[in-house]
């Protein structure tokens, strides 16, 4: 169970370098966890294309001052 400030998260069973280095499924270990991210906020990716397009600026998250969130987490 998750509860917190406007939070964003994902629970999915590999952790990010490896999804990045399978080029496929076949490639992933066996599943024996969940892997838990939690952020306060996500960018998008990119532009319009995908030739060095920029993030439209609605989906850039700002900068300027500091950003906190509180997050709590249950086993259940």
């Amino acid at each position: 169970m998750f509860f917190g400030d406007d939070l964003n998260f994902s629970a999915l069973p590999y952790t990010p370098h490896e999804i990045e280095n399978a080029s496929h499924s076949y490639e992933l270990p066996a599943v024996h966890n969940t892997i838990v991210r939690v952020a306060k906020a996500q960018m998008g990716v990119s532009g319009d294309d995908s030739w060095g397009a920029k993030t439209h600026p609605e989906f850039l998250i700002p900068v300027e001052d500091e950003m906190v969130f509180t997050f709590c987490f249950k086993g259940i």
